[in-house]
Order: C-alpha cells, then sequence, then structure tokens
C-alpha cells in the first residue's frame, strides 16, 4: 500500500498555523474546534482551484493566483499525490545517485515541492534513512514569495523532522542539506536570465512537474527554455518532465529538439514510439497511477476534503505522462 502523505501535509499545514504535535498532544493546545475552523476556512481556495484545474478549463492557461491561504489549499488537496507522482517518476528514470559525492538537483516551476519530499523517499541514505546531505537543491519558480509558508513547513517536516525554531537557524530543511538551497527567480516562458544558466550547467538532475496547464498562452516560448536548459546540463545528466494528461501534446513538441542533444526516453519503458529523425526513435511515457485517498478520521478528510462545498475527498487516478532525457555529447556534423 502507498505511503500516505496526507498526515505529512496536514501536520505541516498545523505547524505552519502555530500547532505543534507537542501543542495537540498536550493540553492547552488548540482545541479541535480550533483546527476544525482553520481547516474549513480553506474551503474556499480549494474549490477556487478545484475549478480552475478541471478538465474543460485546460484548453486555456492556468493561473489560479498562489496566495499564501492558496498554497495551503494546494499543500492539503494536492500535494499529496504528486508526492506519489514524483516518487513513481524518479524511480522509472533510473537516476544514478550511488557515489559519496554530493548530487545537485533543479526543480523548476516547483511551488511548494513535492518533488523534494519524493527525493528523499526513493533515495534514501544507508539503512533506509533519510539524509539530506546528499544532495544540493536548486528551486526555480516564479512564485517563491507566495508558496514559502507552505514549502518551508513541508520540507521542515519531511528534511528536519519538525518544525523550525525561528530564534535558532539551524532547525530549518534548509539547514539539512550539504549546502544552502539556490532559490531563483523563473518564468518558464521568459527563458532563462545568466544566474540560472550557471546553474543549470552543474545540474545532475532537472525536473519539472505538473507545469504544463499554465503554459497554454506561450506553448513555444516554454518549449525553447526546456531545450535550452537541456542544452546546458552537464554529461549524463537528466532531464524529467513529469505531467498529466493535458502533456502529450507538449511533449511531442519537445521529442525531436531534445534528441538533439542526448536520448529520449527510459529503457524497457518504450510505450510511445515517435520518429525524430535519421532514422531515430524518442519515446515518451504515460500510464495511470493510483494514490491514497486522505486519511479516514484524519483533520482533513473531517474538516476540508469532506464532500461539502465543492471539496470533493479524492480524485479520479493520476493519469501520468513523463519524459527523460539524458545529455549525450552532440555528434559532428
Amino acid at each position: 500500500m502507498p505511503r500516505d502523505f496526507y498526515e505529512l501535509a496536514e501536520n505541516a499545514f498545523f505547524s505552519a498555523k502555530g500547532f505543534s504535535q507537542h501543542q495537540r498532544t498536550h493540553s492547552g493546545g488548540p482545541t479541535e474546534t480550533e483546527m476544525a475552523e482553520a481547516l474549513a476556512e480553506l474551503k474556499p481556495f480549494v474549490r477556487h482551484l478545484r475549478k480552475h484545474y478541471r478538465p474543460e478549463s485546460r484548453g486555456s492557461t492556468v493561473k489560479p493566483g498562489y496566495t499564501e491561504q492558496t498554497a495551503f489549499a494546494y499543500l492539503l488537496a494536492y500535494v499529496p499525490k504528486y508526492i506519489h507522482q514524483s516518487m513513481e517518476v524518479l524511480e522509472r528514470a533510473q537516476l544514478n545517485m550511488a557515489g559519496r559525492d554530493e548530487k545537485r538537483v533543479g526543480f523548476f516551476c516547483c511551488g511548494p515541492c513535492p518533488e523534494a519530499v519524493a527525493l528523499l523517499e526513493v533515495f534514501p541514505g544507508p539503512e533506509g534513512r533519510k539524509q539530506p546531505n546528499r544532495f544540493c537543491l536548486e528551486l526555480f519558480d516564479s512564485g517563491h514569495e507566495g508558496w514559502k509558508a507552505a514549502r518551508d513547513a513541508l520540507l521542515d517536516l519531511a528534511f528536519f523532522g519538525g518544525p523550525r525554531d525561528p530564534q535558532v537557524e539551524e532547525t530549518g530543511w534548509e539547514s539539512t542539506l550539504s549546502e544552502p538551497p539556490g532559490i531563483h527567480d523563473f518564468d518558464i516562458t521568459e527563458g532563462l536570465s545568466p544566474a540560472p544558466t550557471k546553474v543549470d550547467s552543474r545540474l545532475d538532475v532537472a525536473m519539472f512537474q505538473n507545469f504544463n496547464n499554465e503554459l497554454e498562452s506561450a506553448p513555444e516560448a516554454a518549449a525553447q527554455t526546456i531545450e535550452e536548459i537541456a542544452k546546458l546540463l552537464p554529461l549524463g545528466s537528466k532531464l524529467i518532465l513529469s505531467d498529466l494528461t493535458d502533456a502529450m501534446q507538449s511533449h511531442q513538441r519537445l521529442l525531436r529538439p531534445l534528441s538533439r542533444y542526448g536520448q529520449v526516453g527510459v529503457p524497457n519503458h518504450e510505450y510511445s514510439h515517435i520518429p525524430v529523425g535519421d532514422g531515430q526513435r524518442a519515446w515518451r511515457n504515460y500510464e495511470t497511477i493510483k494514490t491514497p485517498a486522505p486519511t479516514n478520521g484524519g483533520y482533513t478528510r473531517r474538516f476540508l476534503l469532506d464532500g461539502s462545498e465543492g471539496c470533493e475527498p479524492e480524485e479520479p487516478p493520476v493519469f501520468l505522462n513523463y519524459l527523460v532525457f539524458e545529455r549525450a555529447p552532440v555528434p559532428s556534423p
């Protein structure tokens, strides 16, 4: 049975709101009524996200506006299944995470970073223990300010194991990494600035997830940026595009350009063969994956995703589209 990440997201939300696990299990902490009210306040924001994400809205650019409350709604309603999505794709990408050297991983259009949670789950250290200091993280997004509270609360629990103390520097997720994370302003439709260009040339892994439905207004510009990133990657590094139902056309648009710089596809997962010229073929992959529903009896299931007011407890299985590119030497003309 896949792990339930709703409890992690729920604890992150309460932590961000000042309701620590200790407070919730000892007298004098927040009452259940107070926690229920905090969750109920997110219902309009869940409805807002559901409206923007429903399939009939995907023909136009999705821009829900990620304020702090919207980010918390996203954290509880979407992040748990997106962690599973990231885990599935990271496992299929056949990444080389062996060795003592820290691996530099870039997450693009990352929001609250479910990909980072998945990274530690899929690639633990010795004896299966989480070891964040095996990684250097570079985060690229155009809305870091709106995501910060939800992202920090989630990664504090996933990386550090508890909430940060604002008065103690070494208590946040950043302190667990091999070096401070890079936080980069990034708009995929505007290309790369000089600073991200230098970072990209050092990445072992570059990953985009669930960004495609926000790109309908400028798909060519987005594809050009992704191609630019692929071209900058060091030899042997991998680029991962992980998305949902609506990603098929954008992935097909990228197959031929990416094949100029390396291998597109995942060995033994040749579900969709597409010619890319000169007798070569590349492939992209798609499949349905199951993710758990919110925990019965949990606060999120009882007070937020309870099926009332447009806040459904679960959605259909995730129809996963993904593409993996490995940088290789450019053939001589």
